[in-house]
């Protein structure tokens, strides 16, 4: 081999090597995108209003349902708020897929909605274990995203891991309003 067909070759396994990082890094480029993309939607559908009256409405008819029997699933209510206590279900249930198979950021999800998660699998989970005794599995990443929150604990994460305002300073925004709302109200 002469020392040109070498330098070429050495040229050539370079440009290949350096065409097969770039491919891998367009491919994590690509994978953190859609994964905020993703993470901005659920975002928006557990912000929106719809949303919060039903998660609020499961609530109520829990509530006023005053215990479920071990016989009942969602079907023992009305068939919108049978649909509403699924949607909703079923929402947390995609969420919980998402974090199981990597495909949107577990603390991300977790740190917003997982508190609010595990507060709906409270209400719904004797529901849930009714139905899980015709159909096994049922809302199991449901209850991943629920397991995955406790573990993570969001308010502690929260806690440790963000930066906070000291309690001088926001005791003077305190006062600045205070003093602006007295001048107001003279």
């Amino acid at each position: 081999m002469t020392t040109i067909e070498i330098y070429t070759t050495v040229i050539s396994s370079l440009a290949l090597l350096v065409s097969v990082i770039t491919f891998f890094k367009q491919i994590d480029i690509l994978k953190k995108t859609n994964n905020l993309t993703a993470g901005i939607e659920l975002m928006k559908e557990y912000r929106s209003q719809d949303f919060k009256r039903k998660v609020k409405t499961i609530f109520e008819q829990i509530e006023l349902k005053n215990g479920i029997t071990e016989e009942e699933d969602f079907y023992c209510f009305d068939e919108d708020t049978a649909f509403t206590m699924l949607q909703i279900s079923h929402f947390f249930d995609n969420v919980g897929l998402l974090i199981y198979k990597k495909a949107i950021d577990k603390d991300l999800v977790i740190s917003y909605m997982g508190e609010n998660a595990e507060k709906v699998w409270r209400k719904l989970y004797p529901l849930i274990k009714n139905v899980r005794k015709k159909k096994e599995g049922y809302q199991s990443y449901f209850e991943h995203l629920v397991f995955e929150t406790r573990e993570l604990n969001p308010i502690e994460y929260v806690r440790k891991n963000l930066k906070h305002l000291d309690e001088d300073y926001l005791e003077e925004i305190i006062k600045e309003n205070n003093a602006k709302l007295s001048k107001r109200l003279d």
